[in-house]
């Protein structure tokens, strides 16, 4: 059911033009809050850090300044 609902959030936030990051985070928060209650709210940086510390994710924006950096922008 709470996953129903997190899509169904997702795009009606999605349909009033609220950009992709914003509607995946407030439909997850929303989500979370009904869920676990109010106290899952000091889970949230928790779970923030732990998705975006990884070694795979690092490698895109080096990637990208590499490419700028060489010069092979323009094939890509």
């Amino acid at each position: 059911m709470l996953t129903a609902l997190m899509f169904v959030l997702f795009f009606i936030l999605i349909f009033i033009n609220l950009p992709v990051a914003f509607a995946l985070g407030i439909a997850a928060v929303v989500v979370l809050l009904l869920d676990s209650g109010w106290s899952s709210l000091g889970l949230i940086p928790s779970i923030m850090y732990s998705s975006i510390s990884s070694f795979t994710l690092l490698a895109i924006p080096f990637f990208r300044v590499s490419r700028r950096h060489y010069g092979l922008l323009r094939y890509f």
